[in-house]
């Protein structure tokens, strides 16, 4: 038989057209009940007491660690993880869709498909960036996504090999770092607000601000050198000089408190605290942290180590293969699928960070910082009219707000003008407290391209929220035509 030969183009095809993995959802009920479906094979099951005759492969469970764990022992050939596989817990993606009020039965349907179109639309990303993280077809990568612990760990791990162009391998520098690195911004003992309060979760458009936060460089893998500030020179001589060279740059400093008064989510965002009282203080910053915090501290810099060149960030990269494969700039952004994806693919950056590959941290510390520094201006925005700083991460502020309808006027207003939006069941609590929701295109503060899926949630339009995800179920090069067509119509 003779030897049949194609096109190396047909190849490249036929790899990318592999099939894709699956992911399931499974529902448990108060009396035993369990409600299983994935989308991808239409595939649907219910029963009592321990899920069987499951298909194979990935299912996210709406149970925390501990009770996925003692189940899945009794499983078989499938891989069950918990209830925030996807960052934000099944509960808030119910929440986010107005399917509270629901039964599991109910809800199934909708949170399987936004599932779907999650994992689906994280792996046509990756798809389009194999070359770049040294993969030849999705097989290669696909089975260890199933096993992953969280889908913003398995992003990671698929994109390990193009990160490891930004750190060192240097055992000093890497400690440098270490103590960089900070992810997020905590308050401790807010967690559950006290009687007359409610702790309100706004978030930011997430593709966009995903792309947002790592559109600048970062450091690339390079040799890392060492300064010390000389006596006699003052400290904004010695930035100048140092921002002059153009190098990435870690600072030795510490914040001493000037006669103005320090915000507290200033004052966790420089020392690192979980509560603005505390004795630990951070002694390390990048460049970002540097003016952020100089209008309120005295920075006091004894030097600096630095990199010797720039790249761009593989997080990026990957951000940017995701808002072309979900239909490009109008409908990625139109999708709430879409916009958890581009979380997920964030925070993989942060995972960066982890103790057992701390050569890799160089990407994670700037994206973290700028993931901080992105944050703040709302932060102070909305604790200027009367809210208090829980947590902020990822794009996601969480705040602590006074239980009266004026208050909380104030500070929904100042948040959706700084670009932040609520989900959408919150609204509906809100609206029933008889609170006005902030939907005016005039007002909103961020990027006009953003308006259209934030107004749909702050309007409460289900069904427009609905058939805008729904595009994502298209095949990738469809996605923008159908996108024009819903507008137009």
């Amino acid at each position: 038989m003779p030897i049949e030969f194609r096109d190396i183009e047909h190849e490249e095809q036929s790899e990318r057209d592999a099939p894709f993995s699956h992911v399931g959802i499974i529902f448990f009920g108060e009396n035993g009940e369990w409600y299983a479906r994935r989308v991808g094979t239409n595939f649907e099951a219910s029963g009592d007491g321990v899920p069987q005759r499951l298909e194979g492969g990935l299912w996210v469970a709406d149970m925390e660690y501990d009770e996925v764990r003692a189940i899945s022992k009794e499983m078989r050939g499938l891989s069950m993880r918990s209830d925030g596989w996807f960052k934000l817990p099944i509960r808030q993606i119910r929440n986010a869709f107005g399917l509270g009020g629901r039964t599991a039965e109910q809800s199934l349907p909708i949170v399987a498909a936004i599932a779907d179109r999650v994992y689906r639309l994280t792996q046509e990303a990756l798809r389009a960036n194999m070359s770049e993280m040294g993969y030849r077809a999705p097989q290669e990568f696909q089975s260890g996504m199933e096993r992953a612990s969280s889908l913003a760990t398995a992003i990671f791990t698929v994109n390990e090999a193009a990160m490891k162009r930004s750190g060192s391998s240097e055992k000093r520098v890497i400690e440098h770092f270490a103590r960089t690195w900070q992810s997020g911004i905590y308050i401790a003992n807010r967690k559950e607000p006290p009687e007359g309060h409610l702790n309100l979760s706004f978030h930011f458009p997430r593709l966009s601000y995903a792309l947002n936060v790592t559109a600048g460089d970062v450091p690339a893998t390079s040799a890392w050198q060492i300064a010390s500030r000389p006596d006699d020179q003052g400290v904004e001589e010695f930035l100048q000089q140092m921002r002059k060279t153009g190098r990435p740059a870690i600072y030795k400093a510490m914040c001493q408190p000037g006669e103005g008064f320090v915000p507290e989510h200033i004052q966790a965002f420089a020392n690192g605290l979980s509560s603005s009282m505390g004795d630990a203080h951070r002694a390390r910053f990048i460049d970002d942290e540097i003016r952020l915090l100089s209008p309120h501290y005295r920075m006091m810099i004894e030097g600096v180590i630095a990199g010797s060149g720039w790249r761009p960030s593989a997080t990026g990269q990957l951000l940017r293969c995701l808002e072309d494969s979900a239909g490009g700039p109008e409908a990625s952004r139109a999708s709430w699928s879409a916009g958890l994806a581009a979380e997920n693919i964030l925070a993989s950056a942060m995972r960066a960070a982890r103790k057992e590959s701390p050569g890799q941290t160089a990407e994670a510390v700037w994206i973290a910082a700028r993931d901080r520094a992105a944050m703040v201006p709302a932060i102070g925005a909305l604790t200027d009219v009367g809210a208090m700083l829980v947590s902020a991460n990822c794009g996601t502020i969480t705040v602590r707000c006074p239980a009266d309808i004026e208050m909380l006027m104030l500070i929904l207003d100042a948040a959706w003008e700084a670009g932040l939006l609520l989900p959408l069941e919150t609204v509906e609590e809100l609206r029933r407290m008889g609170v006005p929701i902030p939907s005016s295109q005039s007002l909103f503060g961020g990027i006009s391209v953003d308006y259209l899926l934030s107004a749909a949630v702050h309007k409460r339009q289900r069904n427009a929220l609905w058939t805008l995800d729904g595009i994502m179920d298209l095949p990738p090069d469809e996605r923008a035509r159908r996108f024009r067509i819903i507008i137009s119509g």
